[in-house]
């Protein structure tokens, strides 16, 4: 094994990459979030910390994958910290890959592989408001309709997406027959079809508030 090339950025990458053609060249792209690490030390007065170092902590790049030069238009500035996954998905239905990614602003981002934005939404889990968007997203056909959606977990729960838009497939539904609601979930949820109909299967947890 060797080293074909390497890529730089202020601040760590913190997810993983997602991998494939988001501007339709011809040739597969690795898109990759960056993390909080330098920014929250940076902040703290870390002796290590140069010009710049940390300022990278909400960004979301794209590199080709044969010779490791930015994708023109990348990279993207999400509001916060990218913290999971980049998903990539058809939803608007051009023949095209766009890429989705929540943040630690509470919204979820969708990009055309040019950089611009398809969409911003930030779901609304009803009295709970809504939390960091700290979950990988997932992107399939969730209502039936034949277009692709997306489920992001956050902190308050999960939130179902309609492609085009971003709008909330479940509004107008009690919060408590809600999917997910009311629990974290910081990993992917996974669709799958098993008994001829269509699921989702998600983990999820419970922090209880600590009273003192």
């Amino acid at each position: 094994m060797s080293t074909l090339w390497n890529a730089e950025a202020n601040e760590v990458f913190h997810s993983s990459p997602a991998i494939g053609d988001i501007n339709g060249d011809g040739r597969a792209e690795a898109i990759i979030g960056t993390g909080n690490n330098w920014n929250i030390e940076c902040g703290n007065g870390h002796p290590q910390c140069g010009p710049g170092d940390g300022s990278d902590h909400n960004k979301l790049f794209a590199f080709h994958l044969h010779d490791g030069s930015p994708v023109p238009g990348v990279p993207v500035s999400a509001g916060s910290t990218i913290i999971a996954s980049p998903a990539l998905g058809d939803i608007d239905s051009d023949g095209e890959l766009e890429v989705v990614v929540g943040s630690a602003d509470h919204y979820v981002c969708a990009w055309n592989g040019n950089g611009s934005l398809a969409w911003k939404m930030r779901p609304d889990f009803n009295h709970l408001g809504t939390g960091r968007m700290s979950g990988s997203p997932i992107i399939a056909d969730l209502d039936g309709d034949g277009d692709q959606d997306v489920a992001v977990g956050g902190d308050d729960g999960l939130a179902l997406l309609r492609s085009h838009k971003g709008s909330n497939i479940e509004g107008g539904t009690i919060w408590q027959q809600r999917v997910g609601f009311g629990r974290s979930m910081e990993s992917s949820a996974a669709v799958g079809v098993f008994n001829g109909k269509c699921h989702i299967v998600l983990t999820q947890f419970d922090t209880p508030a600590v009273q003192t």
